[in-house]
């Protein structure tokens, strides 16, 4: 039989909806929303295996403590979402706090700003939701394999299909991996597996089943700092970038990291007539952590009574920091959420109106045994390391939480003639959060200091838009809403008087200004011009190392930013992308004054990217791609006295797609940091208030292959 080979420019899928944007059913080219979605094709032709590389081709989005061996966060416009409230799966609510396995996701949604009508208490940057794949229409067999430098190894299934006269689907995935980064020691070992089942009752009737579990063990890589170079106890000297083949975790007693997570869900979904639809859906999570590290933090090397905090000590050429053994074994992490909905269409006249009611019952919680390790063990030279002697004893208290949430959704789309349209919705909360110690005597060895605290809150927040079609392919829109979001203090007794209380909700406001246009050849554009106001917690004592307490709505930042996307389909052989984000993120109001007015931590001013693909005519089922992505200088210190350097990195990669007797073959092959370029990537203030330096991976290779039969 002849090979055929496989040519085509996939379709945009900013053209498709967000299953995340509860307001209607729209494509997202005609919503006043902004919004990307990177989908399970570019996952793979990119090697994306975090998500951390995920979303390095949105400039809107930014790593916030992302590296090896550790749970992932990030942020969106400026703001770092909360792990547990601003991340969803299929569009439910889901705690970010275990490693995250892509192999059953079909895209990752990433929805900036209105977080407050989509999400209700969340931060207001934005929510990311990870969409997953469904059964299959047609029979599915694949298997895939990709080998990467170093070897790290990774083998995949995915299977699908329909039976029993079409009734039932199924979709199964299976994954098991092994990787080994640039960092020295580093490794980690993964399993996976997923299945998604649903049962079309009748017309118009489903009911869906679907469960995920993945087991993760791996060495943990942490950050560096600044350095102390003079002795004064305050380190503000950026040191050069090092190798990012140095691990600090690397002591003789060091420990992995490991994650055991299940998450499902059973789904109910009833078609009311052509236009109206309810639905139910009961979801839950469960995970268990445990928390192991050799964590480098603060310098004891000056002379008494100096001591760096945070960072590094620099004395006679040599770097220094302290080494602190950490672990929290048996964390547990459980959510249970309940939501129903009822969404439909009426048309009166020229008069379009898209409803929804839902209503959503969140409850969350964190248990940790009674004390965690965390003791300082010594300092090292971290280029010159030396072994130490561990201590497991088990001091300092943990703090559990309670977070429950009820929430009553509304909203009403109603589209007019001559291409005018509004968007109008509500969503009432009642927030109830709790806080208390799980050892009877920890008060008293935490010197006292702690109380269990319960706090229940009512909010309503708002969210409208008017929107404007002015011809084929365009929208215009002016949007405003209102978002809520929850702190909690960092568990650190050492540094707060109050360590582990949950403290009040505060409402965060945004507006925007947005057009969208697409074309009939694949050509897309998209400009939005937003502003974000969001209170924070702050220290009552933000130069000292004595005990702080941590209060509420103390400090404000202001974040006004442009966003501009564009994709360009040049010919039948080159599609063109260009994404960028100007931010101008400062804090408004602070206890500490100096702070005032400089700029947000770890936020470039400037982020870019430029992408361009490739299929030669003369050979056919080949796609060669480039990505060029440059981020702007970041502060490192809150008063804006010191910075990282912008940098930028080019990434390649290529692949092959031809049909065969055997089936459908795809080849891949890609080198992220072509130029091994090496560079300070991100440089995040941790919620308890200590800067960090994390460099970016050298220059890597990796190769894979996939088989559809």
């Amino acid at each position: 039989m002849p090979r055929i080979v496989i040519q085509a420019q996939r379709q945009n899928p900013d053209y498709s909806r967000a299953s995340a944007n509860e307001l209607t059913t729209a494509p997202l080219s005609e919503t006043p929303i902004s919004a990307s979605v990177i989908d399970s094709d570019q996952l793979q032709d990119r090697g994306v295996n975090s998500l951390s590389s995920a979303i390095r081709d949105e400039p809107s989005v930014g790593d916030n403590y992302n590296t090896f061996g550790y749970v992932e966060n990030v942020q969106v416009r400026g703001f770092n979402l909360n792990e547990f409230l601003n991340f969803r799966r299929d569009g439910l609510p889901v705690t970010n706090h275990v490693p995250i396995g892509l192999e059953n996701k079909q895209a990752i949604e990433i929805i900036k700003g209105v977080s407050g009508v989509l999400g209700g208490d969340a931060a207001p940057g934005g929510l990311l939701n990870y969409v997953l794949k469904r059964p299959t229409d047609t029979p599915l067999r694949q298997l895939g394999a990709e080998y990467s430098e170093r070897g790290s190894r990774l083998v995949t299934g995915d299977f699908g299909g329909r039976v029993d006269d079409e009734r039932f689907g199924y979709r199964i995935n299976l994954a098991a991996e092994d990787r080994h980064p640039a960092a020295d020691n580093a490794w980690s070992r993964r399993v996976f597996g997923s299945g998604f089942f649903d049962w079309r009752l009748a017309p118009g009737s489903l009911i869906e089943l679907e469960f995920e579990h993945q087991g993760v063990q791996e060495i943990s890589v942490p950050g560096y700092g600044l350095l102390d170079t003079t002795g004064s106890g305050v380190a503000t000297v950026v040191p050069p970038p090092i190798d990012p083949r140095v691990n600090l975790n690397a002591q003789p007693w060091t420990q992995p990291f490991q994650s055991g997570e299940t998450t499902g869900s059973l789904r109910l979904t009833q078609q009311l007539g052509s236009d109206w639809e309810v639905g139910l859906r009961l979801a839950e999570q469960r995970s268990v952590t445990n928390d192991r590290i050799a964590f480098p933090d603060g310098c004891s090397a000056f002379p008494p009574p100096t001591y760096v905090y945070p960072g590094l000590c620099r004395i006679n050429g040599h770097d220094f920091i302290d080494i602190n053994q950490y672990i929290s074994d048996d964390e547990r992490r459980n959510m249970q959420v309940l939501d129903a909905y009822l969404h439909g269409n009426l048309t009166t006249g020229a008069l379009d109106q898209e409803l929804r009611v839902g209503l959503r019952s969140t409850r969350y919680e964190e248990r940790y045994p009674p004390y965690q390790v965390y003791n300082f063990v010594g300092t090292i030279d971290i280029f010159a390391p030396v072994a130490l002697q561990p201590n497991t004893q088990a001091v300092t208290p943990n703090t559990d939480l309670d977070l429950h949430m009820d929430e009553l959704s509304v909203s009403d789309v109603l589209r007019f003639a001559h291409g005018w349209s509004t968007w109008l919705a509500l969503r009432a909360t009642r927030l109830s959060q709790a806080s208390h110690l799980d050892a009877l005597d920890a008060a008293a060895s935490s010197g006292g200091s702690f109380e269990p605290v319960s706090l229940t809150q009512n909010f309503v927040t708002p969210f409208a838009s008017l929107g404007y079609t002015p011809w084929a392919g365009g929208f215009a829109y002016l949007s405003g809403g209102e978002g809520i979001e929850i702190e909690q203090v960092p568990n650190r007794p050492a540094l707060f008087v109050n360590p582990g209380q949950v403290l009040p909700a505060e409402r965060s406001r945004q507006v925007e200004l947005g057009f969208k246009q697409t074309g009939a050849h694949g050509q897309t554009f998209s400009a939005a011009l937003f502003q974000i106001e969001k209170p924070f917690s702050d220290n009552s004592s933000p130069n000292s190392l004595a005990q702080s307490v941590r209060i509420g709505g103390a400090r404000r930042a202001r974040h006004r930013g442009l966003e501009l996307s564009g994709s360009w389909l040049a010919s039948s052989a080159w599609r063109l992308e260009a994404r960028a984000t100007w931010l101008d993120a400062v804090t408004t109001e602070s206890l500490n004054a100096s702070w005032v007015g400089h700029a947000t931590t770890n936020v470039p001013h400037l982020a870019s990217v430029l992408r361009a693909a490739w299929q030669p005519p003369a050979l056919r089922g080949l796609t060669v791609s480039n990505q060029l992505t440059y981020g702007g200088h970041k502060a490192v210190l809150p008063d804006g006295s010191v910075d990282i350097p912008s940098a930028w990195q080019w990434d390649a990669a290529m692949q092959y797609r031809m049909v065969a007797a055997s089936g459908t073959w795809t080849w891949r092959a890609g080198i992220d940091n072509l130029t091994d370029r090496r560079y300070w990537r991100e440089a995040p203030t941790a919620s308890w208030g200590a800067q960090y330096l994390f460099p970016a991976a050298p220059r890597t290779a990796r190769a894979g292959v996939e088989l559809r039969f």
